[in-house]
């Protein structure tokens, strides 16, 4: 069965993919971002992965206007 992960692209070539939760510094928020795609929030519908990069964009200041919805495996998301 696939999922849906949000990778967001940085300049100079960094790329990270959302995790799971937001904290809160200095008054601004901020997504949790991870660097492995088996850390990665997963979403059941590239639809509800759609609507969190709009939520995302929306509330939280290091959200990337440059992204992309990749489909994974389930199988590949196994954590060890």
């Amino acid at each position: 069965m696939s999922k849906y992960v949000i990778v967001f692209h940085y300049p100079a070539g960094y790329t990270a993919f959302i995790g799971n939760g937001s904290y809160v510094h200095r008054g601004e928020k901020y997504a949790v971002l991870v660097e492995n795609y088996q850390e990665a929030k997963r979403y059941k519908t590239k639809g509800s992965a759609r609507a969190a990069v709009n939520r995302l964009m929306q509330s939280c200041s290091n959200a990337s206007q440059d992204f992309r919805i990749e489909e994974v495996d389930q199988d590949d998301l196994q954590c060890f």
